[in-house]
């Protein structure tokens, strides 16, 4: 059996690195809520509020940019339907209209997804079938429409879809003394960046073109979307229950 090369300088920088990261970790869980009971005399709901800022802001970071992804193709859209890809009015209107459907597709399935699974498990993979977003502004002339049609539904079933499973888990997770200042804080930030999408996608469609544009933005939609990859939801197959946050 041929002897194993030895362990170098670089292996024991790492391991004691993540030696030192995971006591980090382990001391913080312990520590910050400890505090908070002790010095800050912090009751049951701020107590849940303090375990809620573990997973939120990753929410938060995700649905903003995504946000802006999302808001910044969609403005170029009928654009890019007219005259890159030549569709006439109803066309346009059906192709929306088919689009929708996407939406109440997700809402429809998102319930019963999520007991089959998980709602951790269904919200990830909403997550990580955002190239569907591409779909939409890869064809580059009327017979392709199909193409971005489809990707359409799918960014629809996907975006309700975990819209359902988010918020219907942040209105059970978060106490009820704080869960309206939780809505709105993460509401300023997804629907603040909203309006600076139209600015960016009109100034860049009209510097590099509209179809890079869209899929520029489409590219932003994803790239928010897997940073769910980097967060600590990507483990879970149900996301945490109120006893959690009560701990």
């Amino acid at each position: 059996m041929p002897a194993r090369p030895p362990l170098g300088r670089d292996f024991h920088l790492l391991w004691a690195g993540e030696t030192v990261s995971l006591v980090g970790n382990a001391t913080t869980s312990i520590l910050l809520p400890l505090a908070a009971v002790l010095e800050l005399q912090a009751g049951p709901a701020w107590m849940g509020a303090l375990a809620a800022a573990t997973w939120l802001p990753w929410l938060v970071v995700i649905g903003g940019l995504s946000n802006l992804g999302l808001t910044g193709y969609g403005a170029l859209l009928v654009l890019y339907l007219v005259r890159d890809l030549g569709l006439t009015t109803d066309m346009v209107g059906w192709y929306f209209t088919t689009g929708a459907i996407g939406g109440v597709i997700g809402s429809v399935i998102a319930v019963p997804l999520a007991r089959r699974i998980g709602t951790g498990r269904l919200h990830t993979v909403a997550l990580l079938a955002a190239p569907a977003a591409l779909l939409v502004g890869l064809p580059t002339d009327r017979s392709q429409v199909w193409v971005s049609a489809f990707g359409y539904v799918l960014v629809g079933t996907c975006v309700v879809g975990g819209n359902v499973v988010r918020a219907s888990w942040r209105q059970r997770y978060v106490p009820a003394e704080v869960l309206g200042r939780t809505v709105t804080a993460m509401s300023t930030v997804n629907f603040g960046t909203m309006p600076l999408a139209g600015v960016l996608a009109g100034w860049l469609g009209s510097t590099v073109g509209v179809r890079p544009t869209i899929l520029a933005m489409a590219g932003l939609h994803v790239v928010a979307c897997w940073l769910v990859v980097a967060s600590p939801l990507v483990r879970l197959r149900e996301l945490p229950a109120r006893e959690t946050a009560s701990v």
